[in-house]
């Protein structure tokens, strides 16, 4: 696809105007983490970024399910069931965003996809890689790109496409992978993101604390991504310099009454494989990663809560022995599944986050599995927008002189 004009330096801003308003397109928008990401920067309320506004001007998801939920959650914003991979030029101009928030399909890069070498053949990079080619040829770029995925996207040939658009429009970007641990949450979801700052926003004076993040777009699409694993000056610290006292226990994410459905069915844990349960009480404060396969699965798709007496240990799977007598000290009647609201409060959704009741516990858990932790992606965009902020009034400054 052809640009249809070599127009990369973006217009008027409109951070420079009265309402401070950003507009912003939530692409694979499942339940709009980004949506409460974005919320989530406006009420931390930094400096910074005072009055600073976001308005969603499109947000797209091609699941039934997750238009339902998002709109219980998000009105008046309606949720597009069109697909990505048929977006035309036309419409994404239309949409005037100055910024594109995205979670890609994770599957054809996720460790359990048995293919991943062919991951550009996979139905599911087709809408990703179109919104690549969109990028290439749109007339006006949005200002600010923020990808999430899962580890191991940065190694991808869909990855390595992005990159080099980015690089043609004339982005700046640094990479991340990071955990909700890191931000106070007990919960260990590593996940890739990418962000992105169109060049003519980034005027960082050399000892400035964001100039040591961003690099330009390599040449050699197939050279190793620098990836950066904190942000010490948002308050997203390194693994190795967290305590005890920055992760609160998992008692204070738990519902008061908890629905019986959520016991754990006797064919699940009378299965030899049920010793891979990773099993969690309400004083530790952790979780394993939880993923769309929970309460389907029994390996690797998240933490199960024991109100029992006793404390496990999160052991790797491959230093795990089978035991046959593993649980003969565990009353079962005391294990259970986190519920989709104790999820929700464990990837940090908005507090006025719910779910409509015709959603059941399996959709439920499906919902969250997909979604992205808010507090994370809310640390990047703040992290984006005062570098952006920093170089509008560095610009506006230098008019006055």
């Amino acid at each position: 696809m052809k640009r249809t004009r070599n127009e990369d330096a973006p217009p008027k801003d409109p951070l420079l105007s009265s309402q401070k308003t950003i507009r912003f397109v939530e692409f694979y928008a499942g339940v709009g983490g980004w949506t409460m990401a974005l919320q989530q920067v406006v009420e931390r309320g930094h400096s910074d970024l005072s009055g600073l506004r976001f308005e969603c001007v499109a947000a797209l998801d091609h699941s039934d399910l997750c238009k339902v939920v998002y709109e219980h959650n998000h009105k008046p914003v309606t949720l597009s069931n069109r697909p990505i991979q048929k977006l035309t030029v036309g419409q994404v101009e239309g949409w005037q965003a100055d910024l594109f928030v995205m979670s890609p399909p994770c599957q054809p890069h996720s460790r359990q996809h048995t293919h991943q070498k062919r991951e550009l053949q996979d139905k599911r990079s087709e809408s990703f890689l179109h919104l690549c080619e969109l990028l290439q040829s749109l007339s006006t770029v949005p200002s600010v790109i923020l990808l999430e995925n899962v580890v191991g996207f940065e190694r991808s040939q869909s990855f390595s496409f992005f990159q080099k658009v980015l690089k043609d429009r004339n982005y700046r970007c640094c990479h991340f992978i990071l955990q909700p641990s890191q931000v106070g949450l007990p919960n260990d979801r590593p996940r890739f993101y990418s962000v992105a700052v169109q060049n003519d926003y980034i005027k960082l004076e050399k000892d400035s604390w964001q100039a040591k993040y961003f690099t330009k777009p390599s040449d050699d699409i197939s050279a190793d991504v620098i990836i950066q694993t904190e942000i010490p000056e948002l308050g997203v610290k390194a693994m190795n310099s967290i305590t005890e006292k920055d992760i609160p226990k998992l008692q204070h994410f738990l519902d008061n009454s908890p629905d019986p459905r959520l016991s754990i069915p006797e064919k699940v844990h009378q299965k030899r494989a049920a010793w891979c349960l990773d099993i969690v009480t309400p004083e530790q404060r952790r979780t394993s990663c939880f993923t769309s396969g929970y309460g389907k699965f029994v390996r690797g798709t998240g933490s199960v809560l024991y109100t029992g007496e006793g404390t496990f240990e999160l052991v790797a799977p491959e230093q795990r022995e089978y035991d046959a007598e593993w649980d003969k000290d565990l009353d079962w009647t005391k294990a259970r599944y986190f519920s989709g609201s104790e999820l929700a409060r464990l990837f940090d959704f908005s507090n006025d986050f719910a779910f409509p009741r015709t959603v059941s516990v399996g959709q439920q858990w499906k919902l969250v599995g997909n979604s992205l932790n808010v507090r994370v992606a809310a640390r990047l965009l703040e992290f984006a927008f005062r570098v952006r902020m920093d170089a509008l009034l560095i610009n506006d400054n230098s008019k006055d002189l």
